[in-house]
């Protein structure tokens, strides 16, 4: 139920919302979601009739829900909109104003999994980047419980070989490596100490860089399957010690 998401991940999640993001990839959408993405959930609306029912779940600050509002009052038609998060949800000023003919009902601190919605109520259940953070068996029963017969049920989730899940699968990857080897970063840390708040300098320029970055080089053979970027990622983060990244030294 809720416990599947742990209180320090709900906690990220309230923080991040609070920030008044409308979507989880602001620097792509900052007003909410457009082109195929906005295109897609038209069509998915399209099905909407009077007095549909639609629910957007895990919706942080309801972007789905607001393109629903929105093509509703396109069409001129009244639906009801309801948004679920297991997070703390941020009111903003998307919500509704004279210009509108629907507004979303937001409900903070629920899980899909024990939404206590009533059986067979919504016409049409939205998802995006959602059931991936549920208890997937216990979200899809609920789910099924809320949804009224011949009701749709669409989810956007990654596809299993896109670039952002590839990425996650190598983050993981290298995580577990510094899970069997926790010493790195004390070794990082002491590499990276001497440098602490020196002026930035073009690796290409200065031979003294070059030469730290072959020290950095050299520490990363300690663990060979962890790519040299991500040593150089390490250095720059830990103190505030900035390293530049010239051409891999080797």
């Amino acid at each position: 139920m809720i416990a599947a998401r742990s209180s320090k991940q709900i906690a990220a999640w309230s923080s991040y919302w609070s920030e008044g993001n409308i979507t989880s990839l602001p620097n792509l959408f900052a007003d909410n979601y457009s082109g195929d993405v906005l295109r897609f959930w038209d069509e998915a609306f399209a099905t909407l009739e009077e007095d549909g029912r639609v629910l957007e779940i895990c919706a942080g600050n309801g972007a789905i829900a607001y393109l629903a509002r929105d093509h509703a009052d396109r069409r001129g038609i009244r639906i009801e909109i309801h948004a679920i998060d297991v997070a703390e949800i941020q009111l903003c000023s998307r919500q509704g104003d004279d210009s509108t003919i629907n507004d979303v009902q937001f409900h903070s601190g629920v899980a899909v999994e024990a939404s206590h919605c009533r059986n067979d109520y919504f016409d049409l259940i939205a998802g995006q980047f959602a059931i991936e953070y549920c208890s997937i068996p216990e979200a899809v029963e609920e789910l099924s419980r809320i949804i009224r017969k011949n009701g749709s049920l669409i989810l956007m989730v990654h596809h299993a070989d896109s670039a952002t899940a590839q990425r996650t699968r190598h983050f993981v990857d290298v995580a577990d490596i510094f899970l069997k080897a926790p010493t790195i970063f004390y070794r990082l840390r002491k590499y990276a100490k001497p440098h602490i708040g020196r002026k930035r300098i073009d690796a290409r320029k200065a031979p003294q860089k070059r030469q730290q970055l072959m020290g950095l080089r050299r520490l990363s053979r300690a663990v060979p399957d962890v790519p040299f970027e991500v040593f150089a990622y390490l250095a720059k983060s830990i103190d505030g010690v900035v390293l530049v990244a010239g051409p891999p030294v080797r």
